[in-house]
């Protein structure tokens, strides 16, 4: 919405603010609305599934098609935590977690543990959008979007022939990296909003760092934590840096900028030129992927 006002001319900036305050809300009133809101309300919400329930089982669908064991998926949320551990702004900030306390902490729903599961917080951000010729006016400051994608599935996740949205991931990336005339192993940072670690697995996949299945692996043995040869969320996602709502999407783009810019300190990726990132809302439905750069192409 912002680029079409500025592309018909009518604005030359538009400012973009979120926040979100939820701990002015009744716990249970949020309980409720998390557990619930991405459901399907006929097919899914009256025979007592929850949020996190949804996502266990597509979990263990997970596991079962691709042979990635717990520990693997566990070491998602041991990575995440250690990218949130850097950053000031995360809830979770100075506060690493271990292989073990993740497969020890309680369980919510099999095979998703507590500490795989997000935790609500408040936040907010804002960021300005305007065209690449005033951009150009604030020199290093700027960061260029080069390409974008979008797919949408159903909203209820038992409808979906695609339950890992490996599709959704494929396709959209695909757009956005021949729009911005890039590959996928031209990105110097993967950045994926998925609240869940079978999903960072699964964008991985589906943008053709891997073979699908081979995700979790990639985590297990380190290589998307901070220190690794493939960063990825370095912000933490929800589950590394706490659940805003659709703040967390705000944070994503944020987060990016600050890569592109150097400004991400501790957790500064090195010669960041190109990123790539896709934000999703709801039960994962809708899939939005663009590739930034530091410069025009």
């Amino acid at each position: 919405l912002a680029e079409q006002h500025i592309a018909s001319g009518q604005v030359d900036f538009v400012l973009i603010p979120h926040t979100t305050v939820q701990s002015d809300m009744p716990p249970q009133d949020l309980i409720n609305f998390f557990a619930t809101a991405p459901l399907d309300k006929q097919f899914e919400y009256p025979y007592g599934v929850s949020f996190n329930g949804s996502m266990g089982l597509i979990t263990q669908r997970y596991m079962y098609e691709t042979g990635a064991t717990e520990e693997e998926l566990a070491s998602v949320t041991v990575a995440l935590r250690a990218w949130g551990a850097l950053d000031p702004l995360s809830i979770f900030y100075g506060k690493t977690v271990s292989l073990e306390d993740v497969m020890n902490s309680r369980m919510i729903s099999t095979p998703l543990k507590a500490k795989e599961c997000n935790l609500l917080a408040d936040g907010g951000g804002a960021m300005v959008v305007t065209s690449w010729e005033k951009a150009r006016e604030f020199g290093d400051k700027a960061v260029y979007k080069l390409g974008h994608g979008t797919r949408f599935m159903s909203a209820t996740p038992m409808l979906r022939e695609d339950v890992f949205h490996r599709q959704s991931y494929r396709e959209s990336s695909q757009d956005a990296l021949a729009q911005a005339g890039l590959s996928i192993h031209d990105m110097d940072l993967r950045q994926i909003y998925g609240a869940y670690p079978y999903t960072q697995c699964s964008a991985l996949e589906g943008y053709g760092v891997c073979e699908d299945g081979q995700g979790a692996k990639l985590w297990a043995e380190g290589r998307c934590g901070p220190g690794g040869d493939l960063p990825c969320t370095t912000m933490g996602d929800a589950t590394g840096r706490g659940h805003t709502g659709s703040g967390v999407s705000m944070a994503f783009y944020l987060d990016t900028i600050r890569q592109l810019r150097g400004e991400a300190g501790e957790r500064q990726v090195s010669n960041c030129e190109h990123a790539i990132l896709t934000t999703s809302g709801g039960s994962v439905m809708n899939t939005c992927t663009t590739v930034f750069g530091r410069a025009l192409r």
